[in-house]
């Protein structure tokens, strides 16, 4: 993966060297900060096959380097176009994935992946649905999603058939 800062008072963008391998290339994948010097990617959807993806990559801001921790726990299904937020709880950063799309299904789940003690590990729990209503508002929001994807996709299409006329 090819990794670029902005330089926010000359608006330059600029390709930074990384030392290790990043993640293959990936569309639709939201990242956050782990901490102050990490940013943490998860899943997205492979610009090659268009498989949603479901692995967790973590860049080290200071030495450019990839991490590709070991993760355990009730590990998320692939998906891209997710909501993915990080915040402190307990001294330990934890990631929030919300929702997110694989190729056929719109998911409303709630996950969140805490760094444990041993920092090469990463440990995921799937937060419970607590009620009727919140699974009725998880389908109806799924459905909304996966009819706007189907909707931009048809919009695609066309603005492409319009080009090569």
């Amino acid at each position: 993966s090819i990794v670029y800062t902005l330089t926010l008072d000359t608006y330059i963008w600029k390709k930074i060297p990384c030392a290790t391998k990043g993640p293959s290339p990936r569309s639709f994948s939201p990242a956050c900060l782990l901490s102050y010097d990490k940013l943490i990617l998860f899943g997205g959807q492979d610009n090659i096959s268009g498989k949603a993806l479901s692995d967790v990559c973590i860049l080290d801001l200071n030495e450019c380097q990839w991490e590709f921790p070991f993760v355990s726990g009730f590990k998320p299904s692939g998906r891209y176009n997710h909501a993915c937020a990080s915040f402190e709880r307990d001294l330990r950063t934890q990631i929030v994935i919300l929702g997110g799309i694989d190729t056929s299904y719109c998911s409303m789940e709630l996950y969140l992946l805490e760094e444990t003690e041993y920092k090469e590990k990463v440990e995921w729990e799937q937060v419970p649905e607590s009620t009727e209503k919140h699974k009725f508002t998880s389908q109806i929001a799924g459905s909304t999603i996966m009819d706007n994807k189907k909707y931009m996709n048809d919009l695609n299409e066309l603005y492409l058939s319009l080009i090569h006329i």
